[in-house]
């Protein structure tokens, strides 16, 4: 056991071991409810009148000591209830018990000093990070790659289109497809040919020789290829008896150019042939593509 005196009111305590020790040495007087520190106020049991246990201090970080009641010092037989020195404060138990008190908020000196983060102004907007400048050159390299090939692609599969309403692109178009080793193909729109003014005569005084006099127009607003013709001579009962598809070279007339059919133009056509052994009466005469 180990005996202590309160600095503030003299009295004079008795602590077991585990009570000094539990909170290094930190209590509080239980008559005056002050705390000391009991080892720097130890006293011999000579000179002590011992009263009843002080409260031992909690600090901050540790667990709590378990409530247990004071142990009353032994007294002498004529006075057991008072203590043999020291003023009191005033008449209380003489049992006290130790009361858990709360954890008290660590000071300002005790606490951890942390950077605190910027805190963004009202109102502010975070700046978003720049890529780097060799970043920013290979995606520009890259997009500039794939536009160019995804145009490319465009004006290979539209060049058709392109060439008919921009007609001033088509010699560009067309070297270039010569270069690549593709072709540039005008419009194919029989829908937009007509055939106009035909008629079929015999030659005179030669039986089984016969000519053809159409003409053929196209009522589109570009050029397009020269289309192919099929020619059907009839009997009397309207049943074929021949038939013949004859291609531009077999009708166009010499000499004529035979790259397009130019837009909104006609041209008349005088188509010559002979059949000995038949004698047609009449004849039907179709436009078309292949």
């Amino acid at each position: 056991m180990t005996l202590t005196r309160c600095p503030a009111c003299q009295t004079v305590f008795r602590l077991r071991p585990e009570q000094l020790h539990a909170q290094g040495g930190k209590v509080r007087c239980g008559r005056c409810l002050r705390p000391f520190d009991a080892a720097a106020h130890e006293i011999t049991p000579d000179t002590a009148d011992v009263a009843e246990a002080p409260e031992v201090l909690r600090r901050r970080r540790h667990p709590p000591v378990p409530a247990a009641a004071a142990e009353p010092a032994s007294r002498p037989a004529s006075d057991p209830a008072s203590p043999l020195s020291g003023p009191r404060s005033g008449p209380q138990s003489a049992q006290h018990a130790l009361q858990p008190e709360p954890e008290p908020p660590p000071s300002p000196a005790e606490r951890p000093i942390l950077p605190e983060p910027p805190r963004p102004q009202p109102g502010a907007r975070a700046r978003p990070q720049r890529p780097s400048p060799l970043v920013r050159i290979a995606t520009t390299l890259v997009l500039v790659l794939l536009t160019g090939t995804l145009c490319t692609q465009l004006l290979y599969l539209f060049r058709a289109e392109i060439a008919r309403d921009l007609p001033g692109l088509r010699p560009l178009l067309a070297s270039a497809c010569a270069r690549v080793g593709c072709t540039l193909p005008y419009p194919r729109d029989a829908q937009r040919i007509t055939i106009e003014a035909t008629e079929l005569q015999e030659e005179p005084g030669r039986p089984g020789e016969f000519v053809l006099y159409a003409t053929i127009n196209n009522r589109a607003d570009h050029a397009q290829e020269w289309p192919h013709l099929e020619l059907t001579l009839n009997d009397a009962a309207d049943r074929a008896l021949a038939r013949r598809v004859l291609s531009p070279r077999d009708w166009l007339p010499p000499g004529h150019p035979a790259e397009a059919f130019p837009g909104r133009s006609a041209l008349g056509i005088r188509l010559p042939f002979s059949t000995p052994e038949m004698a047609p009466v009449g004849y039907r005469l179709y436009v078309f593509y292949p």
